[in-house]
């Protein structure tokens, strides 16, 4: 369920874009008829960070082929801070897009394609997921209170799956917390599971956990853990973070 209903689609661009900056600002745009899409990676692909926002958020998509270039996401941060609305978005010709923004700016950005190294960066940004062996639905405000409460004091979150238990650890000195997260647990191979992540990924979600209520949390056998936040069918933002087993 979506709480952001009300937002505009400036504002939500806005923090999906803090989610990212947080990994790392130089990503990879892909744009095409349905959309585009924002991937970026920190600096040893621990963490691969990708948002999608559907053509359905623009009021006016002209977008007639697929295109791809690398940016920086600071410099789209500061365009976007003015809050200006986004009128249009379209496709000039084989390697350029036009954003144009309306009140209180009333100004068009413009962004090109070098096609110097945007398929190798692609294609280093492509992840090999693996088959999931456990999922879970987390409620978003209850795991942003853990975070703000653990996430400057601990490097790691462990999660640990025992039935349909989920119970998310921090340790700090001599110190240990706990917390059973309520959640709705499949677990597809019925066994004891204990994996861990680095806090900053988590905490990293912090400014879009209010614009929704629940988040979804996988982990695949190759080990690599998958959140997925869905604001109604214009806006998705999934991380997958190598985690450590055991």
């Amino acid at each position: 369920m979506t709480k952001g209903k009300d937002i505009s689609p400036v504002r939500i661009f806005q923090k999906l874009l803090q989610v990212l900056t947080s990994i790392n600002s130089s990503c990879v745009l892909e744009i095409d008829g349905k959309g585009l899409k924002i991937t970026c990676a920190d600096d040893n692909y621990r963490c691969i960070g990708k948002a999608f926002i559907s053509r359905q958020a623009f009021p006016k998509w002209k977008v007639s082929s697929k295109l791809s270039m690398v940016i920086n996401l600071d410099f789209l941060k500061k365009v976007l801070s003015s809050n200006a609305s986004i009128e249009e978005v379209k496709q000039t010709d084989n390697s350029r897009i036009e954003i144009l923004f309306g009140k209180p700016t009333r100004m068009m950005l413009s962004i090109q394609n070098d096609g110097e190294n945007d398929a190798k960066d692609i294609e280093s940004m492509r992840t090999s997921v693996g088959t999931t062996i456990f999922k879970t639905v987390i409620r978003s405000q209850e795991l942003g209170l853990f975070l703000k409460t653990v996430g400057q004091i601990c490097d790691e979150i462990t999660f640990q799956v025992n039935s349909k238990v989920l119970v998310s650890t921090t340790n700090f000195l001599n110190f240990t917390t706990s917390k059973l997260l309520s959640t709705e647990v499949i677990n597809k191979k019925p066994r004891c599971l204990r994996f861990s992540v680095p806090t900053k990924y988590l905490s990293a979600l912090l400014p879009v956990l209010n614009f929704t209520d629940s988040l979804k949390l996988s982990l695949t056998d190759n080990n690599i853990v998958v959140v997925l936040l869905q604001f109604g069918k214009k806006y998705k933002l999934r991380l997958f973070i190598s985690s450590r087993i055991g």
